[in-house]
């Protein structure tokens, strides 16, 4: 039984990182939608510390229709 547990730990194991590896999968791999900006960014509109997040609307449609089928 453990045996067998470990081989399907590892398969598990190796297909994640087989899929975070990134890279050539078709266009979806890092880096692959970020150009520079033409010009730079304004240092003086720059803040430190901050982090930006684009998110599509299907993406923020699906934890709301997930939580809402759960609560059914």
């Amino acid at each position: 039984m453990l045996s067998r547990f470990r081989h399907v730990f590892g398969v598990v194991f190796f297909l994640l990182i087989a899929s975070c590896s990134g890279g050539g999968c078709g266009g979806c791999g890092g880096c692959a939608g970020m150009t520079p900006l033409p010009g730079g960014f304004p240092a003086d509109k720059a803040v430190e510390n901050a982090a930006s997040v684009r998110v599509s609307r299907p993406g923020l449609d699906f934890p709301r229709r997930s939580c809402h089928d759960r609560d059914r």
